[in-house]
Parts: C-alpha cells; sequence; structure tokens
C-alpha cells in the first residue's frame, strides 16, 4: 500500500483526528520527539507540520480534517486561496482543462469548477493520489481524469484540445535548490509553449513575482495579457496570457490587490512612460499599489485620476481631490517639514521612504521614533529634486 492509501485510512479513524485537532498549536519539534517510536504518529505530526503552515495560506484546507495535505515543502509552491479562487472566476471557464503541473492541486481546485472536464497532469505519483482523495471529498461529481506524466511527456501522447491550458512550472531544481531564471523553470516554457498553443485555445503560466515583466515581453511577443496578482498590497504573482484569437499591437497589463472586502483592479496597454505634470504636494498624497508599480503602470494610473508628480524619479502623487477609488494608499497631508525636524523626534511614526537617501529603518533611528499602528506618517521623500518630509495622515477606505 502506498504511503498516501495508508495515511488516508489513518486520518479516516476519530482518535487520529482526535489528534490531530488537539495538538494543532502545539511544537512539532517537541511532538516528534515525543512519539519517535511510534511511526503512524509520527504521520499525523507531520500533517500537524503541513497544516500549521497553511493556516493563513489555505484556510479552507486548514480546517476541513477530511482532507491529507502534502509535506511542507510541496505547499510552498502553492497559490494562497484568494488569489487561486479570484483568479479561477477571473479566466472563466469552458468545457475542458488541463492542468499540466497541478502539484497539490489548489489552483485546479478552483478552476475545474468552471468547467464540464478536466485533466490532472502531474509527474509526483504521491501528489497524483492525494489529489484523488481530496478532490473525491472537495468536487465529488467533477469528471476528472488523473494522468501520471511530466507535462512534455503529456504533450507528446495526447492531442485532445482544451479551452485553457494551466502551466504552474517548478522553480526547484532536481536537488531542491530555488532556481531565478525562467530557462530553468521545470517544464521549460520556451519549449512547451508552441505544442500547447496548437492545442488549446488559451494558456494561462503562473511565474514568480520576482520575473521582470520587461524581459517576459520580449521573451514572449505573442502574448496577450499579462496579470499582476497581489493580496493586501504584496505581490504574489505573474502571470501569462496567452490567447492566440485576440490580435493586439500590444500586450494588455492588468493588475489586481486583493483586500479584505474589495478588489483594487487598474489595467493599460504596455506602452513607453507618460509624461506627468510636477507640483508641490496639495491636500492628498498617493502611492500606487504593489501590483502597480511592478507593472510600471504608476504614470499611467496618476494620468487616469488626473493626479501630479511630486518628482520626476518619484512614484508618489498629489491632488486637492480627495479619489477612494485610486488603487493604491491614500494619505491626508497635514505638514511639509524640513528632514529631520526636531519637533519629530521621539515621537510615535511610521514612516515611508520613496525617492529619499535613507531607509525608513534608517530614519527611525535618527530620529528615535516610536512607530506604532495608527499613527500619522512621515513621508520621506523629494519634491522637485529637494529633500522634504511629509507628515500625513494614512485615509482608510
Amino acid at each position: 500500500m502506498r504511503k498516501t492509501y495508508h495515511l488516508k485510512n489513518l486520518i479516516d479513524q476519530i482518535d487520529s483526528q482526535k489528534f490531530i485537532e488537539e495538538h494543532l498549536q502545539d511544537s512539532v519539534a517537541k511532538l516528534l520527539f515525543k512519539y519517535s517510536n511510534d511511526s503512524n504518529r509520527r504521520l499525523l505530526i507531520e500533517q500537524i507540520a503541513s497544516r500549521q503552515a497553511i493556516r493563513k495560506k489555505l484556510p479552507s484546507y486548514y480546517q476541513n480534517l477530511d482532507l491529507i495535505l502534502a509535506p511542507k515543502q510541496n505547499l510552498e509552491q502553492s497559490t494562497n486561496e484568494a488569489i487561486a479562487r479570484f483568479r479561477a472566476k477571473l479566466l472563466g471557464g469552458g468545457k475542458r482543462l488541463v492542468d499540466l503541473s497541478a502539484g497539490f492541486g489548489v489552483d485546479f481546485r478552483f478552476l475545474v469548477e468552471h468547467f464540464q472536464e478536466a485533466k490532472f497532469v502531474e509527474p509526483n505519483l504521491d501528489l497524483i493520489d492525494l489529489s484523488r482523495i481530496n478532490l473525491s471529498h472537495l468536487l465529488p461529481e467533477k469528471q476528472i481524469v488523473f494522468i501520471n506524466q511530466s507535462a512534455e511527456e503529456f504533450l507528446l501522447h495526447d492531442s485532445d484540445s482544451a479551452d485553457l491550458m494551466f502551466l504552474d512550472p517548478s522553480r526547484r531544481d532536481e536537488a531542491h535548490q530555488r532556481v531565478l531564471n525562467l530557462d530553468d523553470y521545470s517544464p521549460n516554457l520556451f519549449e512547451v509553449l508552441e505544442p500547447i498553443l496548437k492545442r488549446s485555445k488559451r494558456l494561462y503560466v503562473k511565474l514568480s513575482p520576482m520575473l521582470s515583466i520587461a524581459q517576459l515581453l520580449k521573451d514572449f511577443p505573442g502574448l496577450s495579457e499579462i496579470w499582476v496578482l497581489s493580496e493586501r498590497n504584496e505581490c504574489k504573482e505573474l502571470g501569462l496570457l496567452f490567447n492566440p484569437s485576440i490580435e493586439s499591437s500590444a500586450p494588455l497589463l492588468r493588475t489586481f490587490d486583493l483586500q479584505k472586502n474589495e478588489v483594487l483592479a487598474f489595467e493599460a496597454p504596455y506602452a513607453n512612460r507618460i509624461s506627468i505634470d510636477l507640483e508641490e504636494p496639495m491636500d492628498y498624497v498617493y502611492l500606487p499599489n504593489s501590483s502597480i508599480l511592478k507593472a510600471d503602470l504608476q504614470d499611467q494610473s496618476a494620468s487616469k485620476f488626473d493626479l501630479s508628480k511630486l518628482d520626476t524619479n518619484s512614484n508618489l502623487y498629489t491632488s486637492n481631490s480627495f479619489i477612494p477609488s485610486f488603487p493604491g494608499r491614500k494619505f491626508k497631508v497635514i505638514d511639509r517639514l524640513k528632514p529631520y525636524d526636531k519637533s519629530l523626534r521621539k515621537g510615535a511614526y511610521q514612516v515611508i521612504s520613496r525617492n529619499f537617501p535613507e531607509k525608513a529603518q534608517q530614519i527611525e533611528a535618527k530620529l528615535k521614533l516610536k512607530p506604532k499602528s495608527g499613527a500619522p506618517f512621515i513621508i520621506a521623500t523629494k519634491v522637485k529634486s529637494k529633500p522634504e518630509f511629509l507628515l500625513c495622515d494614512w485615509i482608510f477606505n
């Protein structure tokens, strides 16, 4: 019996689920030491370790004790649940989905809800077993074919068409070391792109947010769209959407920042920088979110909302109007001060440094500040090339 099925039989037992629940907050190291001679307990402790790792990342998986979780190292590349749900709705549906690198199956689980049938392609047999069990709990009515092959093998032997193929290449090499170059991802997108587009209406590729968008645009001139997905202003993913049916002179850059109760979205065709007027700080200052900054669309967003810029090299913008829908942080200007003004010393302030010689931590140390949540902000920046501190209140939507 393979390990996954032994683990399923173990987890199905009431006392096993009780053991997991009772020790879910405990130290894994201490539990492994205590049960060093009990192989079944050690398997359950591995599940506890995995659950602790995904508590915030995959809350519905964390709460469902009927599911079997992959080892922690297999969970690292899993998408945040909020991102996976949102992206699946955005991509829409059709008749057939093919996930070419399904892994632990989080992306697949939310994508397949929008399709009539699907193929789950994964070279790791343990992950195939695990996903087969989990998806039978989560989506018992769905027609899913599990294929234990690499993406390259599947594309060589399977000729069926698809409405959407999804690819999340591995970012680790055979020694499990993280790789940074797209050429080193597995499968290699440069090698599989052509056979994929011959049989799929669309292809979405999930990539690291560390990659250069400018380089991706050079590498893939046939791109339809690039998505930049963030959660609470933290950039999580770059997505490449290939749709051969769309003819366009320039790919569309689409940015999304998932907040607690809303999604801040902005999009614009890829183009050269546009000109924004420079002005002194007015009543409000705006800082675009991380997705817009990653996509280099800050000036385009400023133009849309009729904002002026504080400095040529700045990502800070200003206006006398308050714009609740602006996709980023919004501040009310209280005062303008010289850098390191004595009135700020030992005060309770939060610090943002943009286009300024010192970082926020250095400014805090020099002024001996006591940063605390909810306190006013010092925005250290340059106004028309002159260093300045802006004292501001952060306006929450």
